[in-house]
């Protein structure tokens, strides 16, 4: 009889051993598919990391792209500046010889008068006084061609200064139309220098909500590490209860027999 109950005991032990063990092997195996699972959390952890820095370098190449632009676009309209300012310059020149070419023509003719009244006036002092008075009514008629030569060159000067008011308010105007076209450029640097911090900014909001799920998630599986942690405390705790109700029932039974 105390052999009977010495094996039943040993048959006991030994499946209370088998069921420790296996549950060593649950206990494991849950405890490699938290590694696991932690590995694959760390994985896509790394690769939103990585999709992140890539797409921060794309931003940043397409914010070079667009300050090249800009440069280029800057240099454009310089050039064209400068391609104007040289057009006025040779304009400039051009009207300034017209204008000493007439005045040099004045100047021949006027010479060419003054000697043809010179011949004339010596011709006049050979001749007698009726030839005077000839001369005198000649050099009254001379006197009014100098005085409509005169008015002629006034009227010519007058339209000079008229060409050179109209064309100092086509450059004004001209200097308008580049200061206009200026802030409009500055307007739409403005406006994509916005919209660049406007996405920077739900970029910014995007890392955040992602972060946040990480933490939720990281959160919710320690909750259910602690959850299956007290499982197995409760399992533990029933087991021993089930071999101390078990030997108090071995010495009961010893007792009675």
């Amino acid at each position: 009889m105390h052999l009977q109950h010495s094996l039943r005991v040993q048959d006991y032990e030994h499946s209370l051993r088998v069921q420790d063990y296996e549950h060593s092997l649950r206990v494991q195996d849950y405890e490699h598919s938290l590694r696991v699972q932690d590995y694959e959390h760390s994985l896509r952890v790394q690769d939103y990391e990585h999709s992140l820095r890539v797409q921060d370098y794309e931003h940043s190449l397409r914010v070079q792209d667009y300050e090249h632009s800009l440069r280029v676009q800057d240099y454009e309209h310089s050039l064209r500046v400068q391609d104007y300012e040289h057009s006025l310059r040779v304009q400039d020149y051009e009207h300034s010889l017209r204008v000493q070419d007439y005045e040099h023509s004045l100047r021949v003719q006027d010479y060419e008068h003054s000697l043809r009244v010179q011949d004339y006036e010596h011709s006049l002092r050979v001749q007698d006084y009726e030839h005077s008075l000839r001369v005198q009514d000649y050099e009254h008629s001379l006197r009014v061609q100098d005085y409509e030569h005169s008015l002629r060159v006034q009227d010519y000067e007058h339209s000079l200064r008229v060409q050179d008011y109209e064309h100092s308010l086509r450059v004004q105007d001209y200097e308008h139309s580049l200061r206009v076209q200026d802030y409009e450029h500055s307007l739409r640097v403005q406006d994509y220098e916005h919209s660049l911090r406007v996405q920077d900014y739900e970029h910014s909001l995007r890392v955040q909500d992602y972060e946040h799920s990480l933490r939720v998630q990281d959160y919710e599986h320690s909750l259910r590490v602690q959850d299956y942690e007290h499982s197995l405390r409760v399992q533990d705790y029933e087991r021993s209860l089930r071999v101390h109700d078990y030997e108090h029932s071995l010495r009961v039974q010893d007792y009675e027999h």
